[in-house]
């Protein structure tokens, strides 16, 4: 496939690590810089596709533990952040503003479109809102 192809799957996976952080596609993105790496001496898309596959797998299973055991996932916030509802996503799902991105909010309580709420703290990459 060529250096070109992995290091745009590369590319690929690092900006969708950015957009949605979750800790998996970082180890896609890696392992496809060391597949890009070995091109040059393998001649055989499958092969290389091989490599990629156990070389994602191997990162995910080694790091992923050791990391998610040292982040915490549920935040408190310290200061007290005002945000506003952009917009409803479903029952009690909504959308923020939070440091220039848009961000999913969660609530106990049903919130409307424009309502002013206190950020509260962050479950994964959502965002505890309450009233």
């Amino acid at each position: 496939m060529g250096m070109f192809f992995w290091g745009i799957v590369a590319a690929g996976f690092g900006l969708l690590e950015l957009i949605l952080p979750g800790l998996i596609t970082i180890w896609m993105s890696l392992a496809a810089i060391g597949v890009m790496f070995l091109t040059p001496f393998i001649n055989d898309w499958r092969i290389e596709t091989a490599i990629w596959s156990i070389l994602s797998i191997i990162f995910i299973m080694l790091t992923r533990p050791f990391v998610k055991k040292y982040i915490d996932n549920d935040k408190k916030i310290e200061e007290k952040t005002i945000l506003k509802i952009e917009k409803k996503i479903d029952n009690k799902t909504y959308e923020v503003r939070y440091k220039g991105g848009i961000w999913t909010a969660v609530s106990t309580e049903e919130l409307s479109v424009g309502d002013e709420v206190e950020m509260d703290g962050f479950t994964g990459n959502k965002i505890i809102v309450k009233k």
